[in-house]
């Protein structure tokens, strides 16, 4: 098993398999005529409470070495090593389960269909794990109705388990059960809607009542399936004569749909929206609402504007009109119309007129619903017409107290800006109150880039290792070598209870398992074993009171991170000290080193920006998948990915090493196209290059626009906004901690005014 195992991490996957299928299928001689000279079995020594890293480590790399100098084939000695391998395995019968169900996989794509259900059927007792993709294996394979009832036992799984769901739906279709066959399906169908055709979805759901198509719609929708959602909401009124009240909002959410998620089709949902305008009351206001933002999507800015003002006109008090007049006001604001928008945002904050400060008006709005966004927005469109006059309504949005909050940092940069001209003093003093609030924010760093000399250059730490692993050692072990170099870290001062070692010794299995289930393929054990690791890490740190090395060995970096900044929030804001190291590179972790290097070298884009983006994507989470499909440590779609090399394979991007690559191939072209311009670069990584390219153009020929921190304030998306400025503070942060740079200098390096050439390259 051993030698399986070194097979699958040198990347020698046909030697693995070859090594599994001759395990289970060749006829070997029996083990008794090969007794002599056998290898050491290793399996027995994996115990973990006996485990040592190094013995571990080094016996790997001895096997390595031999399994490279000896061919597989069907001679007396490669036999006796598998011989040996199996014995191994039965030693240890809870790591022996993965490769047992390794050998019925193979068996079964042999057709070997009695040999694989011989070895699976035992497995259904193993631990829970096992059990399930055992029986999933048995279900999936065999044609004995008895049997497949028998697997698909319904307390084993969880009612929401994709493969259990299809394979009740096989069974009930192969056993004809028509009756069951059609619950069966609308299951799977209401679960994984993806998986069925149009008009597969429209038969199944015909004679779904209209309260039920719109719940099953809307929750298609949260889960990243608005084509299905359409069909759904077209076949169930093509179907079924409904009244008014059903057919209108079945209809409206279906326009809904198609506008919000799908964005696309504008021109024939503009026709549709018309005539549920024609509504009264409520409805009517809705679809004018809908009927605007179509328009507004299809680039017929000056027709929605109409359609917002005629809806405020004939429902004044409306929270409809409230609305358009927010959504009219920022039409007019992306239009660079500021006066024209300034007024209406002025209503929306309930001021009358323009005075020296926010504070003066009593009748002021709280800061809650729009009127927070039309308050900033007010303030933010008198600046783009007239700074000075903007700076008091700049100054009041700052707010009270330490530390400053998003929008509060936001407004005091601002309001510094704007007095810079007439109240230097005041300026200064904001400027200093930013730095000193927090010295790596996006502001920050704006100021330190204008004007150096206004903050001290704090020297990069001296490049120190990474974290290390606890892979297979004891708390004692881990941190005897810690504590000689960091007295602080001495065991002695932190009194440990002793159930800790027992919690020690269950997440080092199950690390164990992970590696193996990682090398074997078996997805769904990793995700469940994930899940699992998760919830010891955090009862580690909780048990521990500071650093887990455990949460680094098993890639709960998130974990860590998220317990960390719990106990010391306003450590972030801090310059780091070399005592701190520990938190500072749990935070900022240096994971995936191997990974990141090699991309590196390979793309020439710097290990510190690459960290920097699977930092902000997944937070070092590699089987991380979002809402939209997302995947891996550095959230790839997977047509990205395809698009990239569209002549191989398609990649598997929940593997850190294919991913991390991609995500740097990509990072490099999208910084050829912009002149390896980080903040650029960052946008068209979120928000996409055809965006960008858009915003690129519309301030080309003005050189005010072209400044780094308007055109970011700019962005009209709020997402691709705060992600610019998340991703160049982390990025600083990265080179400060491992890149040898100070804050300054990785300050120096932002361009103050952008290059607006874009040059041919990825378009997607």
């Amino acid at each position: 098993m051993t030698l399986f195992y070194q097979a699958v991490v040198s990347h020698n996957l046909a030697l693995a398999i070859s090594l599994v299928t001759l395990a289970g299928l060749s006829s070997c001689q029996n083990a008794e005529e090969l007794e002599e000279d056998q290898p050491r079995p290793l399996l027995s020594a994996l115990t973990p409470s006996q485990i040592s890293a190094p013995t571990w480590r080094a016996e790997l790399q001895r096997l390595t070495i031999a399994l490279k100098q000896t061919p597989v084939s069907q001679d007396v000695a490669s036999r006796q090593r598998l011989i040996t391998l199996e014995r191994a395995a039965s030693e240890h019968p809870k790591l022996a389960s993965h490769f047992n169900l390794q050998r019925a996989k193979l068996l079964f794509d042999r057709g070997l269909i009695e040999r694989g259900i011989e070895i699976s059927k035992p497995l259904w007792s193993a631990d829970h794990l096992i059990a399930v993709e055992s029986r999933l294996l048995v279900a999936a394979n065999t044609q004995s109705c008895l049997l497949m009832e028998e697997a698909l036992d319904p307390s084993v799984f969880e009612p929401t388990h994709e493969q259990y769901l299809m394979l009740r739906w096989r069974q009930d279709s192969h056993c004809e059960h028509s009756r069951a066959r059609l619950k069966s399906e609308r299951t799977l169908a209401k679960a994984y809607p993806k998986r069925f055709t149009r008009h597969r979805l429209q038969e199944l759901f015909r004679g779904l009542s209209p309260t039920k198509a719109l719940a099953l719609t809307l929750q298609w929708e949260k889960r990243r399936a608005p084509h299905q959602a359409i069909h759904l909401l077209e076949g169930v009124l093509g179907a079924q004569k409904l009244d008014s009240d059903d057919e209108w909002r079945l209809s409206f959410e279906r326009e809904r749909i198609q506008i919000e998620r799908i964005r696309e089709g504008y021109k024939k949902s503009i026709k549709r929206i018309k005539s549920l305008a024609r509504a009264k009351k409520q409805k009517g206001r809705e679809a004018q609402l809908l009927l605007a933002k179509a328009l507004s999507k299809a680039g017929d800015a000056r027709r929605a504007q109409r359609v917002y003002r005629g809806l405020i006109k004939e429902w004044e008090h409306s929270p409809e009109a409230k609305l358009a007049r927010f959504n009219l006001a920022f039409s007019l604001y992306e239009q660079k119309k500021y006066r024209q928008a300034k007024a209406i945002f002025v209503e929306l904050c309930r001021h009358r007129g323009e005075v020296t400060s926010l504070d003066r008006f009593p009748q002021r709005a709280p800061p809650k619903d729009i009127s927070n966004s039309a308050e900033w927005y007010f303030a933010w469109t008198l600046y783009l017409t007239s700074p000075r006059q903007a700076a008091p309504f700049l100054e009041a949005l700052i707010g009270r107290g330490a530390p400053l909050s998003t929008q509060g940092r936001r407004a005091a940069y601002w309001a510094a800006k704007a007095y810079a001209s007439h109240q230097p003093e005041r300026a200064a003093e904001l400027r200093t109150a930013l730095l000193n609030s927090d010295y790596r924010d996006w502001y920050s760093l704006l100021l330190r880039a204008e004007d150096p000399s206004l903050a001290t250059d704090h020297k990069p730490w001296p490049r120190m290792p990474p974290l290390p692993p606890a892979q297979y050692q004891t708390y004692a072990q881990s941190h005897e070598a810690s504590s000689k170099s960091h007295p602080s870290l001495d065991p002695q001062k932190r009194q440990l209870p002793a159930e800790l070692s027992a919690l020690e010794r269950k997440i080092e299995f199950l690390s164990m398992r992970r590696q193996l289930s990682a090398l074997l393929g078996q997805n769904s054990i990793i995700d469940q074993i994930d899940r699992e690791l998760a919830s010891l890490v955090r009862r580690d740190l909780e048990t521990r009171e500071g650093f887990s090395p455990w949460a680094v060995e098993v890639e709960q970096y998130k974990e860590l991170h998220r317990w960390l900044l719990s106990r010391s929030p306003s450590k972030l804001r801090e310059i780091p000290v070399a005592s701190d190291h520990l938190w500072w590179r749990s935070v900022f972790p240096l994971a995936f080193e191997v990974e990141t290097h090699r991309a590196s070298q390979e793309t020439e884009v710097s290990q510190e920006l690459l960290l920097s983006f699977i930092y902000k994507e997944s937070a070092f989470a590699p089987r991380a998948i979002s809402h939209a499909y997302a995947m891996g440590l550095m959230q790839l779609l997977e047509k990205t990915a395809k698009a990239l090399h569209p002549d191989q394979a398609p990649p598997n991007l929940l593997q850190a090493n294919q991913n991390i690559q991609l995500g740097a191939e990509y990072i490099a072209a999208l910084s050829a196209r912009y002149h390896d311009q980080i903040p650029l670069v960052a946008a068209a990584y979120n928000a996409g290059p055809q965006n960008l390219n858009r915003w690129l153009k519309r301030v080309a020929n003005d050189r005010s626009e072209r400044k780094l921190d308007l055109f970011v304030e700019l962005i009209p998306f709020k997402e691709a906004r705060e992600y610019v400025k998340r991703l160049t503070a982390i990025h600083c942060t990265y080179q400060y901690l491992y890149g040898q740079q100070s804050i300054n200098t990785c300050a120096n390096l932002l361009p103050l005014t952008l290059n607006v050439t874009i040059e041919p390259g990825v378009n997607f």
